[in-house]
């Protein structure tokens, strides 16, 4: 414990109260992370991005949320934005494109340009680009771990899994997610793994990914089964840096209440230190 405490203090030194962070932050809002040339206009609407971020410090590790509402509702406002501010992290909350409007795999997409685009970027704003963590709550969730494991979205933005330190997703869903389902005329009863289920993908040399759920019987379908599923086969598979924990009493609303002593402690573990 003395020894996190050190790392803590020397590297990751988190603010008391949402108070204290209100006086040193800043937010900056719409920011598009499209490119200039982009005449599809959904996706000049959707392609933008929030940022909190402290002007007072450098480097600062960074996560990219992708908000929920199964992937037919939300936008970069929804969420917890505010609570997460207090891992001491700058915050990029992004806007993807949603369905019907849209069909996958386009916010899968957004969410793949929406990382290249901090990677690139977020040096600007303070933040460190060698420690950007990716999370996200519910179909945000399901955007980190197909991000995690399906290389190919990140490939086509010059990006790979690996470039992020660890993925931290709130209630995703393991197996294909239930309104690309729904877009195949498939019945969201009906469990599918197909190219876009992250648990089909899941290799030894995964990057860090810290899986969170509710209760079972409390939770949202069979999230805490399905995560549950994907880290034991994971651990399977030989990959040590899989983290699955299902938190009693918490249910699919209020999932991320307690989640984020977990988050601090997975931060801590995989952030790159000078």
């Amino acid at each position: 414990m003395d020894d996190v405490q050190a790392i803590d203090l020397k590297y990751y030194s988190a603010a008391t109260t949402i108070s204290d962070l209100q006086k040193n932050w800043t937010l900056e809002e719409d920011i598009p992370y499209y490119d200039e040339a982009e005449t599809d206009e959904y996706i000049r609407e959707c392609r933008r991005l929030d940022i909190y971020y402290p002007q007072n410090r450098k480097k600062v590790p960074v996560i990219l949320y992708f908000h929920g509402g199964g992937l037919i509702r939300g936008d970069k406002k929804s969420g917890v934005l505010e609570i997460m501010k207090l891992l001491d992290c700058i915050i990029v909350s992004a806007e993807y494109r949603l369905s019907p409007k849209a069909k996958c795999p386009a916010y899968i997409e957004d969410a793949a340009a929406a990382a290249a685009w901090v990677l690139k970027n977020i040096d600007r704003y303070n933040g460190d680009p060698e420690n950007v963590f990716i999370s996200g709550v519910s179909a945000g969730a399901y955007l980190a771990m197909i991000l995690c494991t399906v290389k190919r979205f990140l490939n086509q933005y010059g990006c790979k899994p690996e470039d992020f330190r660890g993925y931290m997703p709130l209630s995703g869903q393991a197996l294909t997610h239930l309104t690309i389902r729904a877009e195949k005329g498939i019945p969201v009863t009906q469990p599918v793994a197909d190219e876009y289920a992250p648990l089909l993908h899941v290799r030894k040399d995964l990057p860090p990914l810290l899986m969170i759920t509710g209760q079972t019987g409390l939770e949202l379908d069979c999230r805490p089964a399905e995560n549950k599923l994907m880290h034991d086969l994971l651990v399977y598979c030989g990959n040590t840096t899989s983290e699955f924990y299902e938190i009693p009493s918490l249910n699919h609303a209020n999932i991320s209440d307690s989640t984020l002593p977990f988050m601090r402690t997975f931060i801590l573990k995989y952030l790159k230190k000078d």
